[in-house]
C-alpha cells in the first residue's frame, strides 16, 4: 500500500516514509508522556511534550497532558477535593485546600527546627494541628508550576479549543493559585527579615504561608506554645496594600493575579452546571467559596462583578474572617 501511494502521489522512497516516520514518531511522543504522567514521573511528561507543544495552534491532546503534568507537579488531587466537600467538617476554604496531597516535613524537637522542604517529591507542608502551611522556602516552585498549567489552559481558550472539562480544570488550577499566592503574600508581609538593610540579615521564605482556616487564625492569634516562626511576627504587617503589590518575578499585581483566578474559578462553576459532568456538590461548594470571598449572597456572579467586587481591603477582611 505504501509503494501504491508512493507511485500515485510521485514521490520518493524517501519523503514518503518521512511522513510516516513523522506521525508515528508524533504519537509515540505523546504516548511516552501519558505513560510518565501515570508513572507521576511529570519532569519527563514535561520534557517530552516540550517539543510538540506550539502555545500559539496547541494541539489539545498535548494541551490537556502538558497542563496534567504542571498540575501533578503542584500537587493537585481532584478526589480529594471531592471528598472533602462531603466532609461536615470542613468549611469551603478548607475543601479547597484539600485538594493539595502534600507530604509533611518533619520536626526535629531537639533541635526545633524542620527538615529542608522538597518541592520534587511534594515534601512542603507544615502542619499543627488543623493548621497547614506551606514551607516559604519550596513555595516559589509550586506556583511556578501552577502558572505553567494556567497557561496551557489560556492558550486553549485563546484559541477556543476549550471543553466544559477544560475550563473546570482551569478553575480548579486557579483556586488552587489563589490560596497559595495570597498565603505567600501574607508570609511575606510577617516575614521581618525581609525589611533589614543587609542582604545577608534577610531569610527570603522564612515564615510558611497558611493555606487553612486555623493557619490564619494561629498567625492571628499566635499560642506562645507554638513553633518559633509563630513568633516572630505581628499581624499588624498585614494590611490591604500588601495586596496591590507585584511580587518578584511577576508582571502584576497579587490582587489583578486573584481576580483572574476567581474569574476563571467562575466560569469553571458555569461549565460545571452547563455540563452537568461532576456531582453539584463541587459546583455548589466553589459558588459558596465565590459568594463568601465577594459578599455577593444572592446575586448572579459575573467577570463584570468580580472586578468590581474583588479588591485588595476584601482580600485582607475575607482572610481575617476565616
Amino acid at each position: 500500500m505504501a509503494v501504491f501511494v508512493m507511485i500515485l502521489m510521485g514521490c520518493s522512497n524517501d519523503s514518503a516514509f518521512e511522513g510516516f516516520a513523522d506521525t508515528s514518531s508524533y504519537e509515540a511522543e505523546i504516548e511516552k508522556a501519558s505513560i510518565a504522567i501515570d508513572d507521576t514521573d511529570y519532569d519527563e511528561a514535561i520534557a517530552t511534550l516540550t517539543g510538540l507543544y506550539n502555545s500559539s495552534s496547541p494541539s489539545p491532546e498535548v494541551a490537556r497532558i502538558l497542563a496534567s503534568a504542571y498540575m501533578g507537579k503542584v500537587g493537585i488531587d481532584f478526589t480529594y477535593l471531592l471528598d472533602s466537600i462531603d466532609d461536615l467538617g470542613f468549611d469551603n476554604f478548607d475543601s479547597l485546600s484539600s485538594m493539595f496531597v502534600y507530604d509533611t516535613i518533619i520536626y526535629d524537637e531537639e533541635e526545633k527546627e524542620f527538615t529542608q522542604c522538597n518541592a520534587d517529591t511534594l515534601t512542603v507542608l507544615l502542619e499543627e494541628g488543623d493548621a497547614k502551611f506551606i514551607s516559604g522556602y519550596c513555595i516559589d516552585d509550586l506556583i511556578e508550576n501552577l502558572e505553567d498549567a494556567k497557561e496551557v489552559f489560556d492558550d486553549m481558550i485563546e484559541t477556543s479549543l476549550e471543553t466544559d472539562d477544560d475550563l473546570v480544570q482551569m478553575g480548579i488550577t486557579s483556586a488552587a493559585h489563589f490560596i497559595i499566592i495570597i498565603g505567600n503574600t501574607v508570609a511575606d508581609a510577617l516575614n521581618e527579615t525581609l525589611s533589614k538593610p543587609n542582604e545577608e540579615d534577610q531569610d527570603p521564605g522564612g515564615i510558611p504561608a497558611p493555606i487553612s482556616k486555623k493557619a490564619y487564625i494561629d498567625y492571628r492569634f499566635p499560642d506562645n506554645d507554638s513553633y518559633d516562626w509563630n513568633n516572630r511576627y505581628h499581624w499588624s504587617r498585614v494590611d490591604a496594600s500588601i495586596f496591590e503589590e507585584i511580587a518578584e518575578g511577576e508582571e502584576t499585581t497579587v490582587l489583578e493575579q486573584a481576580r483572574q483566578d476567581i474569574i476563571n474559578v467562575n466560569n469553571a462553576i458555569i461549565a460545571l452546571k452547563r455540563s452537568g459532568t461532576i456531582s453539584n456538590d463541587l459546583d455548589n461548594e466553589l459558588e459558596q467559596f465565590l459568594r463568601d470571598l465577594l459578599g455577593v449572597p444572592t446575586a448572579t456572579i459575573t467577570s463584570d462583578t468580580i472586578n468590581s467586587h474583588l479588591s485588595a481591603e476584601l482580600i485582607l477582611t475575607y482572610i481575617e474572617g476565616l
